[in-house]
């Protein structure tokens, strides 16, 4: 036993082959996690996870035998809603209803990024007359309302035209029901908004084009100034407050509740252990075969498909863990909530720092179990993304210093 107690101390973590040794039963818990399968870089990390039972060979190096319950749902505000009803525990949302919830003071924390720098299009109809960003004035735009889609649509605008105000531009949004009709405008509109797995499916079917995306660069149909066609980059870009990752700040999270940070810290700690070791093992997978994983749900060619993954932040980065820059999406994007009339008031630094307090000492604990990566990395002076010091080194952030 001191032999044990010594070697814990000196950091190395014999907790599992010790209590084996002892023949101590393992802790049986019970991790009710919920996600949507049809999204993006999420979807092969929960794979993977789940085909290779990550979570609960975490959950067995920290003396727990974990069950895990893997729910699927078809939307964030579901999601959302079972975890304040206390039927999940860990589940997958956009930043719009994380924001909401958070300034609704429910009962969850924001506890890693499920998937990030997402690639969003601005879509139009096969064989559309609309050419360049000017053209959408006076037209009817469908986007998903009070969603991530909508976010993109309205940062997209106040990039490019200084204004996000629908009226002076002439511009009528039109609510759609589904994704696919973001991606493939219906008759009636001229355009839509889309994230880019459903807008390839419409591709697939030869029904769509797009004119740009959010990282700030042209798409097919684009016929103007700076040119014809894709990856002209456009001069708004370098205006946008998340230059350089363009236009929106797109950030999915893995929320938790606080009845599970409470009653199974151990259990959150190994979630995310096996998040980041799924996030290592695809990084050493081809790009085709990480789509594989994710075929039954995006239905798409995995020579395709695997733009979806290259696109993400799972993959550039190579890891989830928090920082101040991904936190700006739910603090300036609560702004624009509230001018909406989604929230009562916007999401505070304060208000975020109070949610994060109880998860950062326990994704710190996860950091320094799988040890990737430097602590460089998180803010490398090259790095394509908004990031910063991560949530274990909140006293660093300089935003809510600002802000007070």
């Amino acid at each position: 036993m001191r032999r044990m107690l010594v070697m814990v101390w000196l950091g190395v973590d014999l907790v599992a082959v010790s209590l084996a040794s002892a023949g101590a039963p393992l802790e049986k818990v019970t991790l009710r996690v919920g996600r949507i399968p049809q999204a993006q870089a999420m979807t092969p990390v929960t794979e993977l996870m789940r085909r290779d039972k990550l979570i609960e060979a975490a959950g067995t190096e920290l003396g727990l035998q974990i069950t895990v319950d893997l729910q699927d749902f078809a939307a964030g505000p579901p999601i959302r809603q079972a975890l304040t009803g206390d039927k999940l525990d860990i589940g997958s949302v956009g930043n719009t209803p994380t924001l909401i919830g958070i300034a609704q003071g429910e009962p969850f924390h924001v506890l890693s990024m499920a998937e990030g720098g997402v690639k969003f299009l601005l879509t139009l109809p096969a064989n559309s007359p609309i050419k360049t960003p000017e053209d959408l004035k006076g037209k009817r735009v469908g986007v998903l309302l009070a969603t991530d889609n909508q976010f993109f649509f309205d940062l997209s605008l106040q990039a490019l035209f200084g204004t996000m105000d629908y009226q002076t531009l002439g511009i009528e949004i039109v609510g759609v029901k589904a994704l696919i009709q973001g991606a493939v405008p219906p008759q009636g509109l001229a355009a839509g908004a889309a994230t880019e797995a459903p807008y390839l499916k419409g591709q697939a079917d030869k029904l769509n084009t797009a004119l740009f995306n959010s990282y700030g660069y042209t798409e097919a149909n684009y016929d103007g100034p700076l040119g014809k066609g894709a990856g002209l980059e456009l001069p708004a870009l370098k205006k946008s407050p998340y230059f350089p990752e363009g236009f929106y700040l797109h950030r999915n999270f893995w929320l938790v509740t606080d009845k599970a940070v409470r009653t199974s810290p151990k259990a959150v700690v190994a979630f995310l252990v096996a998040q980041h070791r799924a996030m290592q093992a695809l990084a050493k997978m081809s790009p085709e075969d990480v789509a594989r994983l994710a075929q039954e749900h995006w239905q798409l060619d995995p020579k395709v498909a695997k733009d979806i993954w290259l696109h993400d932040l799972d993959y550039r980065r190579g890891w989830g863990w928090l920082t101040e820059g991904d936190l700006r999406a739910v603090v300036d994007q609560s702004v624009l909530a509230a001018k909406g009339k989604m929230i009562e008031k916007p999401v505070t630094w304060k208000d975020m720092l109070s949610n994060l307090a109880p998860v950062a000492p326990l994704a710190k604990q996860a950091w320094e179990r799988v040890k990737f990566p430097e602590t460089s990395a998180f803010t490398a002076r090259d790095a394509k993304d908004v990031r910063g010091y991560p949530i274990w080194e909140s006293d660093k952030w300089e935003l809510p210093k600002k802000a007070q």
